[in-house]
């Protein structure tokens, strides 16, 4: 025996809103014991109320009303770094507590999408936690058709509660093991792992040989080099995502459901970014520049070389939350540029040239002249 000690329990009174199944506790329960936090956690559905005791001396630490009144439905919580993270099935909000003292740290809603769900927001179950995230998933005592339609499996920031990805899916449950996610989807009845894929990244510059003073284009993709992909109730696959286009984590969960869910094509995704750099004919390396890959996995940027000689090329997709890194290479050369032509220098007037201008002002003079004389003798008379 490590230690012994003497507490009074939260005060629930089983004379009022007592059911059959609560009849000896009024919906009071043990919620768990938490050695490594030093915490024992109560419960009571009526009262919609969570209770924190000191593990180690029996006293009340702090008590806290969930915020949501669906939370009595599927009352649950859990104690994951230092949180007590309570939610209600069906109330499809989650809360943190500091777990030693009572301080909210954040919230959650799976927030419904038009009518989709009676409850609100959608209902939302704990189904796994894993490296500082929170994964749940909608599901049902008993499915009702349609399912509910939505971006149903979350992935939950478990330090802050910010939304880390959500996906179409309606649960038939979820797991994690060795970096991957695997969730039953009861919308195709087909089993989903989610987790990092390897990418591939080339590069090529034209024209291969430039003159100094002009630029040159630098193209290349970005791809998914993930080697598995769809199979379908026949176990043959229908695709791989081996050079699919690189797609940027904002956009992955639509550009999933277009590969995987026949749902409609993310007209506005974008790629992924990828850093360019070269090592120039002094053996200078330094960055020239960045770009972004479009949806169809390509790039291009224009690059206006500093000095002649060859170039080394190289770009890099530094990697994402989606996919690892990768990177390739290329070389161009730059020559010369030719020496500018002098303007030639027109030839000196020759003097037959001076005669006749010369001559020719003159006659002009004295035509100007006799014409002048002619008029004034016509008015005198």
């Amino acid at each position: 025996q490590l230690w012994k000690t003497t507490f009074t329990p939260p005060f629930v009174d089983t004379t009022k809103n007592i059911t059959v199944a609560g009849m000896f506790t009024g919906g009071f329960s043990l919620a768990g014991v938490y050695p490594e936090d030093g915490a024992i956690v109560f419960a009571e559905v009526k009262q919609n109320k969570r209770w924190v005791y000191d593990l180690n001396t029996g006293e009340k630490l702090w008590e806290a009303v969930s915020p949501s009144q669906f939370d009595y439905y599927g009352m649950s919580q859990i104690v994951y770094q230092g949180q007590l993270i309570g939610y209600g099935s069906y109330s499809g909000k989650m809360t943190a507590w500091n777990i030693t003292t009572g301080e909210e740290l954040w919230t959650y809603n799976a927030v419904n999408e038009g009518s989709e769900s009676p409850y609100g927001n959608y209902p939302m179950i704990i189904g796994a936690v894993a490296d500082g995230k929170i994964y749940t998933y909608t599901s049902e005592h008993s499915y009702t058709m349609p399912m509910y339609r939505g971006p149903n499996l979350r992935c939950i920031n478990a330090t802050d509660g910010t939304e880390v990805f959500s996906i179409l899916d309606f649960g038939g449950g979820l797991a994690v093991a060795d970096g991957r996610l695997l969730s039953s989807n009861s919308m195709d009845n087909m089993i989903y792992c989610y987790g990092k894929g390897p990418s591939g990244t080339t590069v090529t510059a034209s024209p291969k040989v430039s003159v100094h003073g002009t630029s040159v284009m630098i193209e290349g993709t970005v791809t998914d080099q993930t080697s598995t992909g769809r199979r379908n109730t026949n176990d043959l696959i229908d695709f791989t995502l081996k050079g699919t286009p690189a797609i940027s984590d904002e956009d992955m969960s639509a550009w999933m459901e277009y590969m995987f869910m026949q749902q409609v094509y993310p007209a506005d995704a974008k790629g992924v970014e990828v850093v360019l750099c070269v090592l120039d004919p002094n053996s200078n390396f330094y960055e020239i520049g960045r770009t972004t890959s479009d949806a169809e996995g390509n790039y291009g940027f224009a690059f206006a070389p500093e000095v002649p000689g060859t170039y080394q090329i190289i770009a890099t997709f530094e990697g994402s939350n989606s996919y690892g890194p990768s990177s390739a290479t290329s070389y161009l050369t730059v020559d010369e540029a030719p020496a500018a032509t002098a303007e030639p220098t027109p030839p000196p007037a020759s003097m037959t040239d001076t005669y006749v201008l010369g001559l020719g002002a003159g006659a002009i003079i004295a035509i100007i002249a006799v014409g002048i004389v002619l008029i004034l003798m016509l008015r005198k008379r």
